[in-house]
């Protein structure tokens, strides 16, 4: 094997060994890229020994970790190279003093995001997983080069907010070591179906305990006045929604209305949060690239 390189960025700290996300990656490098608006934002890029494939944009959920898509990271990787963009509302973000943590925003980093890697159009990739699978669609428009193909793990098409949970999200930047526990506590008992699908109340954990509790506060205000529906029509790649049926968190009936308006979808069900984040997930993202290259 080819001797691996790690780049480190200069901020907080980072994962220690970032190679168990990509074990197999002959180089992985972890760095800032600076957009036009502005923001700068983590990507940590793994590049395999050999891949004949198109590389992936990969871009996750709501204040999410690596940790929490460590396995499809770990199949992919093998295969792709790997662009796992962070973006404005996870902790890792310089937003220099920007203060719109909207889906629009994150849209336009995308869009921006994907100039700057220096990708071609219709050679590449899009991958999103949840609020990452949102924010894709909404970049759509915005993208000079548009990618040979969209795969949305989960994507929200509107987001329900308690109406009782506001004031707290208000207090959230300056009381959340009180509320976290009590947001844990409501997703594993009233939102989660932890019975029949216990990682999705592990990944929502880890993301509240990595968030910035500013971002995180003014991201979650701006989700309750957001719909994806106006954003479908502008998508022209073939996309694949993979859901999760015994999932409660995510709204299974407006993602297969997604899929009915898309141009070209295609929608697989994985019941669950420990198959849509597993190798079988990333199997499948192979799978439909060589029929569409077929």
């Amino acid at each position: 094997m080819a001797k691996r390189i790690l780049f480190r960025t200069k901020t907080e700290p980072q994962d220690t060994d970032l190679s168990r996300y990509g074990p197999c990656s002959r180089r992985i490098i972890d760095r800032y890229i600076s957009l036009p608006n502005g923001i700068d934002l983590r990507v940590v890029s793994f590049y395999p020994l050999k891949s004949v494939h198109p590389p992936v944009v990969m871009i996750t959920g709501l204040a999410s970790v690596m940790e929490s898509s460590k396995e499809i990271t770990r199949a992919l990787t093998r295969d792709f190279t790997v662009h796992y963009l962070e973006t404005r509302e996870k902790k890792t973000s310089r937003t220099n003093g920007k203060r719109n943590f909207e889906i629009e925003a994150i849209g336009e980093d995308i869009a921006l995001a994907i100039s700057e890697l220096g990708l071609d159009n219709r050679g590449y990739i899009l991958l999103g997983a949840s609020l990452g699978a949102t924010a894709i669609v909404d970049s759509y428009r915005l993208l000079a080069d548009r990618p040979l193909a969209l795969f949305m793990l989960e994507p929200n098409a509107s987001f329900k907010i308690p109406r009782w949970s506001i004031p707290l999200i208000y207090l959230s930047s300056y009381t959340y070591g009180i509320i976290k526990p009590v947001a844990k506590y409501y997703l594993k008992n009233y939102r989660i179906n932890i019975q029949e699908d216990y990682e999705m109340y592990e990944i929502s954990s880890r993301a509240l305990d990595a968030a910035d509790p500013y971002k995180l506060k003014r991201a979650v205000l701006s989700l309750s006045r957001y719909k994806i529906w106006e954003r479908l029509e502008s998508v022209d790649a073939p996309t694949l929604i993979v859901g999760a049926s015994k999932d409660h968190f995510h709204n299974h009936e407006e993602m297969l209305e997604m899929a009915d308006q898309l141009k070209d979808c295609t929608f697989i069900d994985l019941e669950n949060h420990q198959r849509t984040h597993s190798a079988e997930f990333a199997a499948i993202v192979k799978d439909f690239l060589k029929e569409l290259l077929n």
